[in-house]
């Protein structure tokens, strides 16, 4: 039997199934898991462990799907999926740094000033063995303690609702007329240059996320205001 690890837990594209079961993901929410062959597969909650027999709360891997107002479900009993996902964490150790790394390069890669070179050997090292070193996690917690306190739009929370809300706003727009297309692409613009929405454009971001099939209600509150800085 296949030897998996937890790559990430994210947000996935409207009809995609389980690649265990078969059945759709209809959180839209899904595990992300890498065989020791390097192939990619997709998890529910309950077939993480009856199947892919992952104990998750012995795991370390990014949850990029953290913006969401409570827990997710899967294809089979979303209030018993529910309880089982939050009573098992991931392990804190290396958690936070991976997935700030990840983050960074990979989830908001595009966005300007995001891939810095002094976390590019970090970055490259995850990928290759899904670890990274000692001194790679000093590193980068270093970094989210200065960013948090200087530059907070760079922050992890920051950065976690930034990356929902893109993708949300990307997937409300692909089922939308281009006549009704204004509102969300001037806050998707808005969020890519600012790295930020207000609490009130966040929650009208959110009423327009309700005629997607599955798409979770995010928290309007997730982002950190900017703070004014000579530094």
């Amino acid at each position: 039997m296949p030897q998996y690890r937890i790559e990430r837990l994210d947000f996935i594209p409207s009809g995609r199934r389980c690649n265990f079961c078969s059945r759709p993901l209809t959180s839209r929410v899904a595990y992300v898991l890498r065989d020791e062959k390097g192939n990619e597969c997709l998890s529910g909650p309950t077939c993480l462990s009856t199947h892919a027999r992952i104990d998750k709360s012995k795991e370390i891997y990014p949850n990029f799907a953290k913006a969401c107002k409570g827990e997710i479900g899967d294809h089979k009993d979303v209030k018993a999926a529910t309880k089982r996902e939050g009573a098992a964490k991931p392990k804190a150790e290396g958690h936070l740094e991976i997935e700030y790394l990840v983050l960074r390069f990979r989830q908001l890669g595009n966005l300007p000033g995001m891939k810095i070179k002094t976390l590019e050997e970090a970055y490259h090292r995850y990928v290759k063995t899904g670890q990274i070193t000692d001194d790679d996690r000093l590193h980068i917690s270093r970094l989210i303690a200065k960013v948090s306190k200087e530059r907070p739009e760079y922050s992890p929370k920051n950065l976690t609702a930034c990356y929902a809300y893109m993708h949300w706003i990307k997937a409300a727009l692909e089922d939308l007329h281009e006549d009704k297309q204004a509102f969300l692409r001037q806050m998707l613009f808005s969020l890519m240059k600012n790295l930020y929405l207000s609490p009130a454009q966040a929650a009208a971001v959110n009423k327009w996320f309700v005629k997607i099939e599955g798409a979770p209600v995010l928290d309007p509150e997730a982002f950190v205001p900017k703070q004014r800085s000579t530094a």
